[in-house]
């Protein structure tokens, strides 16, 4: 019996430890249920529910996951379709004429500017003339070797140049001709230039421009667009490019506007010339050189220039070249973009002159008239004109009418007034290769042309080696003359002209659409050969289990590459005037085209967003009715778990004071 009491007394012990154990559980998942909602954090709890449950549970965070994915595309594909609106808007306005008009307007030609109006001036006659290109032209005459005959030079300052041997013996010209020249060479290669010389007695210049102002605003509006095209293809949504294929950290479209610069510096004037100072300035770097006066052509200034520029250290990212007294000035990239300017001080001047003619032998019955007269100066030059004009008469009385009826008995042998009048202009050849190039040498040759002149004068010349002096002699007894020598100077004031040339219509015409790899050349990527098929690469999300959407758009797509195409004819058409209406209808049928691709572009990304938003409610109505499943499942109610929680508290509170005061229960205290 001794045993028997107290493994009774530890048999209660251990019924009163696992009672309170299970009140505390009860209150504990009570305390969880109220907490959470839920009526168990672990599937044991749920019992034969507990299958249904996990289907549900991965049906929802499948359908939350679509949703997601939906609305982080949705972003991008409402921004493609704002993107493709814009380009369809601008692709709107550029296939209309009041955008781009369906000709280039009247052109423009400002009046002439003569360096010289006493030796030269210049109309230009519009109505016959057909431009090319914005252009400023000028016009250089230079006396040829022949009487009465110029060298006449145009050049439009891009690389074109005209030139024709005129004779235009009479002074004003009286011809009544006009001169067309023909520009070869550089952009404006073929344009017709119509000139009336209405002044022209010596070596001058004059220039002039011609532009077609109505082709500016076309031209802003272009370069313009361009700018906003190459902005809305780089457009960005979160951390990547909408439409830069899978390079998504890649800005994938350049310049639309960018090419390769290339700027002409064109020489003009007369070579022979000494003291001249050529300055040319290429990005902050200057270059110098004075003419000796030997220098065979303007050529060989070009050249001398040209090898300056190519021999700068640092080296310059320019290529350097030179023809026909033109030196050519590339970037080697787009990227490369350089200032030039330029221009000629010319070098000191001297004018040859004639003293006034001196008779030393008066005409008599019996004698000969002799006169002299001394050319002295340091200013011969190419073109430079020596003149003698021999008249023989009384101009007063041209036929000696007056003098016979105050002389009735004088014998009737005076010659009837008359003047002659030759002249000797330097050529190139004369001053470089015939040793023609002080006065000395030139009183001689004019005393030659003189001698030679038929019919014959009615004096000789003769020239006193070393010194200058003609000596005139008449040919006929008692008959006087009249000697009236004269310079007109030939010197011509040389120029340097610097023009950037217009974008290349040859590669801004030349097709360039390509495919896949290939880049176009619009791409940030492109470099000659260079292919990426990620460039191409389109975008795809799955936002069903059986439903995927191709909803991307790469900036290689061929609409984008037609659209940009489009604006590089239209880019011909304004930098090339001349040609407007042979580019502009090409330009205006690939902007209709682009127009209706964007449509049908922007017509799939807005199916794809409505397909997107209609998936996305789907899932969404279908995750709440999961939801309410769960719910059925899971939840519990509140107000009955709560009556449930203080009734288990307030009887687990009971049981612990019960088994304290058994604790504390004594033999006397049980007795009593």
């Amino acid at each position: 019996m001794t045993s028997v009491v107290p493994l009774g007394s530890y048999a209660r012990h251990v019924h009163t430890v696992r009672t309170l154990a299970a009140g505390q559980n009860n209150i504990d998942t009570l305390s969880a249920q109220l907490t959470s909602g839920k009526k168990s954090t672990d599937l044991r709890g749920f019992g034969p529910d507990a299958e249904r449950l996990l289907k549900l549970r991965t049906e929802a965070v499948n359908r939350q996951a679509f949703i997601t994915a939906i609305d982080n595309v949705a972003a991008r594909v409402k921004a493609a379709d704002l993107v493709l609106n814009r380009l369809d808007d601008i692709a709107r306005d550029m296939s209309s004429t009041s955008f781009m008009p369906i000709n280039p307007g009247p052109v423009r030609i400002d009046p002439p500017v003569d360096n010289d109006p006493d030796k030269m001036q210049v109309t230009v006659n519009e109505e016959r003339s057909e431009f090319r290109v914005n252009a400023k032209y000028t016009v250089t005459a230079v006396p040829a070797s022949a009487s009465g005959t110029y060298d006449i030079t145009l050049h439009d300052g891009l690389g074109g140049r005209a030139t024709a041997t005129l004779n235009l013996d009479s002074v004003p010209p009286g011809d009544g001709l006009n001169h067309t020249f023909e520009i070869a060479g550089g952009p404006g290669e073929g344009a017709l230039v119509n000139l009336t010389f209405d002044n022209l007695i010596s070596a001058s210049s004059s220039s002039f421009e011609v532009s077609w102002p109505e082709t500016e605003v076309t031209k802003t509006r272009v370069e313009t667009y361009l700018t906003e095209i190459r902005n809305l293809l780089n457009e960005k949504v979160g951390d990547r490019f909408l439409f830069a294929g899978s390079r998504y950290s890649t800005e994938p479209v350049g310049d639309l506007t960018a090419q390769k610069q290339v700027t002409r510096v064109t020489l003009d004037g007369s070579v022979g010339r000494a003291g001249d100072l050529y300055q040319l300035t290429v990005d902050g770097n200057n270059y110098n050189y004075v003419t000796t006066g030997l220098e065979p052509s303007l050529s060989a200034i070009a050249s001398n220039l040209a090898s300056q520029v190519i021999n700068t250290s640092p080296a310059l990212p320019i290529t350097v070249t030179t023809a026909n007294g033109v030196i050519t000035l590339s970037g080697q990239t787009v990227d490369d973009t350089f200032d030039v300017d330029g221009s000629v001080l010319g070098g000191p001047t001297f004018v040859d002159v004639f003293s006034t003619p001196v008779a030393t032998q008066a005409a008599s019955p019996t004698q000969v008239q002799i006169s002299e007269t001394t050319l002295s100066g340091t200013a011969v030059d190419i073109g430079d004109t020596y003149k003698m004009k021999v008249s023989i008469g009384d101009p007063l009385d041209p036929f000696n009418a007056k003098y016979y009826m105050d002389n009735p008995n004088a014998p009737r042998t005076r010659p009837v007034y008359e003047e002659f009048e030759v002249e000797y202009t330097i050529t190139y050849d004369d001053f470089h290769n015939n040793g023609i190039n002080s006065v000395t040498a030139v009183a001689a040759q004019l005393a030659t042309v003189v001698n030679a002149t038929q019919p014959p004068l009615p004096v000789t010349a003769t020239a006193t080696a070393g010194t200058g002096l003609i000596t005139l002699t008449g040919t006929t007894n008692d008959v006087a003359f009249t000697a009236e020598p004269s310079v007109v100077d030939g010197k011509l004031s040389n120029t340097l002209t610097v023009a950037t040339l217009p974008p290349d219509i040859t590669s801004l015409t030349t097709p360039r659409i390509v495919n896949e790899p290939d880049l176009p050349f619009y791409d940030n990527d492109w470099a000659p050969n260079a292919t990426s098929e990620k460039a191409w690469d389109t975008a795809k999300v799955r936002i069903d289990d059986s439903l995927v959407i191709d909803y991307g758009i790469a900036s290689t797509n061929e609409t984008f590459q037609t659209l940009i195409q489009a604006f590089r004819y239209a880019r011909a058409a304004v930098e090339q005037p001349g040609n407007y209406n042979e580019f502009i209808e090409d330009a205006r049928q690939l902007f209709i085209g682009a127009k209706d691709d964007l449509r049908a572009m922007a017509g799939k990304n807005a199916s794809d967003l409505g397909t997107m938003e209609i998936t996305r409610d789907a899932h969404t109505n279908a995750k709440l009715a999961v939801a309410n499943q769960l719910a059925d499942i899971e939840g519990i109610d509140q107000t009955d778990v709560s009556v449930r929680l203080s009734s288990a508290i307030t009887t687990q509170e009971a049981a612990y004071t019960v088994t304290a005061r058994t604790q504390q229960l004594q033999l006397i205290n049980y007795i009593a």
